[in-house]
């Protein structure tokens, strides 16, 4: 899959130390565990759409970033709401903070 950006999406509660400091910890986590082209590059903290059942509807989320990918304003640089990349963390890269290791 050339071209994507590896995203992974959440539930959390709305508190922003909380999910900044998870963020931080997750990215730490999968810098740690993970080779470089299978790490998550953006975790965006979002609604899941849902069945009935309380499956979560993949063909949904597919469909919503199709529209995203589609529209006339698309932008890959632009940051929607509540989501993190691995550059707001530099200090990851540099080998200091929860991760090095």
């Amino acid at each position: 899959m050339f071209g994507y950006v590896l995203r992974r999406l959440f539930i959390m509660i709305p508190t922003l130390l909380v999910i900044s400091f998870l963020v931080f910890a997750i990215f730490a986590h999968v810098r740690q565990h993970l080779s470089p082209f299978k790490r998550v590059r953006r975790i965006e903290f979002a609604e899941l759409p849902k069945t009935i059942s309380g499956k979560i509807r993949r063909v949904e989320l597919r469909k919503l970033e199709a529209e995203r990918r589609g529209a006339k304003d698309y932008d890959p640089a632009r940051r929607y709401p509540q989501e993190y990349w691995d550059e707001d963390f530099p200090e990851l890269r540099s080998g200091t903070g929860a991760g090095a290791g």
